[in-house]
């Protein structure tokens, strides 16, 4: 990447925002309700020794953690001594637990798996595309955009790509919007460059090939 278009504008917040398991088979617990419910269940590895080879993986992708995906130290608080941040716990998770069920998936992707009851299990799987916080917890138009792009290109796609591959997903959703940042809506480079364009032109197929389907939904706005 040409450092001449882009610069951190603000040192980029090193909180990780760890990929969690937020459903197994018919139930999910995206919401921050449900996933109080669910909380001895997030680890993602503990849930791909036991995969079978008849279980599909199916994973969702999102831009960065916000603000609510940090512990904040209220007492009514989902975080604890163990769990410090968890990705979409705000309003993109009440959004996805509402619409993202069994029957929605279906239907997306019956055409393409056919019939996801023949399949006895499936695990879902949540990650953001960048695990820390490119919008230091401001309005997203003010510095999320700029702080993504420029970490991508630096170190974030090989990072994204190494956990990815990893999962070794049968489906993928990419939640990813394609900004909004405000003083760069005209800039070309903004718009080729977006976090959906990058991650959905190339590096999806990159990873996975022929044998993963690749989705476009937006839950989160």
């Amino acid at each position: 990447m040409d450092n001449k278009h882009i610069n951190f504008v603000k040192k980029i917040e090193y909180r990780t925002c760890p990929d969690i398991l937020v459903g197994n088979d018919k139930e999910f617990w995206f919401s921050k309700k449900e996933r109080i419910k669910h909380k001895n269940e997030l680890n993602i590895f503990d849930s791909l020794k036991t995969r079978k080879k008849d279980e599909l993986i199916i994973v969702i992708i999102l831009e960065s953690p916000h603000i609510s995906e940090f512990s904040t130290k209220r007492e009514d608080d989902f975080f604890d001594d163990k769990i410090l941040a968890n990705p979409a716990l705000g309003k993109t998770g009440n959004n996805l637990q509402k619409y993202f069920t069994h029957n929605n998936l279906n239907n997306l992707i019956e055409k393409s798996i056919h019939d996801l009851h023949k399949y006895k299990k499936y695990k879902v799987i949540l990650m953001n595309s960048i695990q820390y916080q490119c919008s230091l917890g401001c309005n997203p138009k003010k510095y999320r955009d700029h702080n993504w792009i420029q970490y991508w290109f630096s170190q974030g796609k090989e990072e994204f790509l190494e956990r990815l591959q990893i999962y070794n997903p049968d489906i993928i959703f990419n939640l990813c919007t394609k900004g909004n940042h405000q003083d760069e809506n005209n800039n070309a480079f903004f718009k080729k460059n977006n976090c959906k364009t990058v991650i959905n032109g190339k590096y999806i197929n990159y990873c996975v090939g022929k044998k993963s389907k690749s989705y476009n939904k937006k839950y989160n706005h």
